[in-house]
């Protein structure tokens, strides 16, 4: 875990036990307590390659996602995640469909299946 990203465990092991020193527990206690760090945790992340997702962000996408599946066409609200993320673009006007029959005929309209 050292070896992986020394600052990510140091960071883990502030959070979970309050430990700031590696050197302050015995070598077994610190492995012990390596093991014991939560599956989510930085380093076991790191360690499997994945990269930490705030779970506030994933629920914003998937509160845009029903915002393009309720609204309809022009009245559609500017997304979360772009107010968030600082990214707001005033031309990119997004399409959504309040029934699935429109969007049905948008999609026959566009693929020129009509």
């Amino acid at each position: 875990m050292l070896g992986t990203d020394r600052d990510a465990l140091i960071c883990d092991l502030a959070e979970t036990y309050h430990l700031y020193s590696l050197d302050a527990v015995p070598v077994m206690t610190l492995a012990a307590l390596c093991a014991g760090l939560h599956s989510d945790s930085r380093i076991k992340l790191g360690m499997l390659g994945y990269t930490r997702i705030d779970p506030a962000f994933a629920l914003v996408n998937i509160a845009d996602t029903l915002t393009m599946f309720t609204h309809n066409g022009d009245n559609t609200p500017e997304l979360l995640r772009d107010i968030m993320t600082g990214k707001r673009k005033q031309d990119d006007k997004l399409k959504g469909f309040g029934t699935f029959e429109a969007f049905e005929a948008a999609r026959k309209r566009i693929l020129g299946n009509e």
